[in-house]
């Protein structure tokens, strides 16, 4: 894991968004609000024809914003990634939120344990209003192999 000058590893979050512009603001806000000191993040508007480009613009000094043709969630996410400069690599969805101190923890566990290369966090559902409806179930026996 490199390193910052600061002793903290870059961590570089990717969100790709299409026509998500009910639910953009709230994302991005949830990883500005983190307490982890060096994140990264990178914002790819895969063509929205909402809201999407007028609300990045109002972040665009706060993270990487770029706009382009519509390709689709996943070579979004990868063209992101190539763009990344962090040791730490994730991908937030533009409807999904970071709880409070979800970087810092997965950090602190990927530090702690060098021989972990890949960790990913339990999910709260929520109605659209942001209530809470459910956590994910614990899952047993987890294999990252199959």
């Amino acid at each position: 894991m490199q390193d910052t000058a600061m002793n903290e590893p870059l961590v570089s979050i990717v969100t790709p968004t299409y026509n998500q512009a009910a639910y953009l603001r709230e994302t991005i806000e949830s990883v500005l609000g983190q307490d982890y000191p060096h994140i990264e993040h990178i914002v790819i508007d895969d063509g929205s024809t909402d809201d999407t480009p007028r609300i990045l613009a109002e972040y665009a000094e706060r993270l990487q914003c770029e706009r382009q043709a519509n390709m689709g969630q996943t070579p979004t996410i990868n063209k992101g990634w190539q763009k990344s400069k962090g040791s730490i690599i994730t991908w937030l969805n533009s409807d999904d939120t970071l709880l409070p101190s979800a970087i810092s923890t997965a950090v602190e566990y990927l530090r702690s344990r060098p021989d972990v290369a890949i960790v990913f966090g339990d999910t709260l559902f929520t109605h659209p209003d942001g209530s809470p409806i459910e956590r994910s179930k614990k899952l047993r026996g987890f294999d990252y192999e199959k």
